[in-house]
Order: C-alpha cells, then sequence, then structure tokens
C-alpha cells in the first residue's frame, strides 16, 4: 500500500512554457559553485524542509540529463531534478523540483537551489530562534 503524501503548491513546477519569470534565477549571475557544492546545499535544504512531507523517506538526489538539441556535441543541453524515494523499501521516487533545460550543468542545479532556498527563506520568515517548525507552521 503506497501513502500519498501532499506536496506543498510552490514546489510543483509549471510545465516550461509555463514559467513565468519569478521562478526564474536571477540573470546575469556567475556560477560560484561547483556541481558538488550546489548539489550538497540542494540536499541538506531538502531533508530539512520535506521531513515532514516525507517522514519515512531516508534518500533525496538530485539527478541530471543532457541532451543535443541540435544533435551537435556542442550545443548540449542539462536539466536537473530534485527527487525523493518516499519509501526507503521501494524504488519509485518522486520529482520535487524539475529545472528548465539550461547551458551547463551547473546552472540547471542552480535553478533547483534557488527555489528551494526560496522555499526555506519562506520556512525562515515563519520561525523564530528556538522554535520548532513542522509543516503545518
Amino acid at each position: 500500500m503506497s501513502t500519498q503524501h501532499p506536496l506543498p503548491p510552490h514546489s510543483i513546477i509549471p510545465p516550461k512554457q509555463a514559467v513565468s519569470s519569478q521562478r526564474r534565477p536571477p540573470r546575469g549571475y556567475i556560477p560560484q559553485e561547483t556541481f558538488r557544492e550546489l548539489k550538497k546545499r540542494i540536499l541538506s535544504n531538502a531533508h530539512a524542509y520535506y521531513a515532514h512531507h516525507f517522514p519515512r523517506s531516508e534518500r533525496f538526489d538530485l539527478i541530471t540529463s543532457s541532451t543535443t538539441p541540435t544533435g551537435r556535441l556542442d550545443s548540449r543541453e542539462w536539466r536537473a531534478a530534485l527527487i525523493v524515494y518516499p519509501d526507503p523499501k521501494r524504488h519509485d521516487w518522486r520529482v520535487l523540483y524539475k529545472s528548465n533545460a539550461c547551458p551547463s550543468v551547473e546552472d540547471a542545479a542552480f535553478e533547483i537551489k534557488y527555489w528551494i532556498e526560496e522555499d526555506m527563506s519562506a520556512v525562515f520568515d515563519k520561525v523564530e530562534v528556538g522554535d520548532v517548525w513542522s509543516a503545518d507552521v
């Protein structure tokens, strides 16, 4: 029997054509972090933010994919997705965030880092030092 865990509405990313400029990271940034550093920050925030939605989960991951839309290896596009394995005894997973197509794997990871840090910022606005945060706050 599978238990469905509702996701907060802000983590469901609309299709690429419906993505608003408000959900895209600021333009003109220069990636200062390696993919490994970005992934570490994303996974740390995911554990904190989604612990209440997936209490049995032991694993979050950041997965990537690349394509060559023109068929040439010099024009590669990257996508990334933050996923969770809701049940440690099963192999199925759920997408929590999915990036748009980006020119580098770091850019794709940066989009997800940007979104989850926006969500964590909203949590920080609700809690004070010493408070216990739960998804119901």
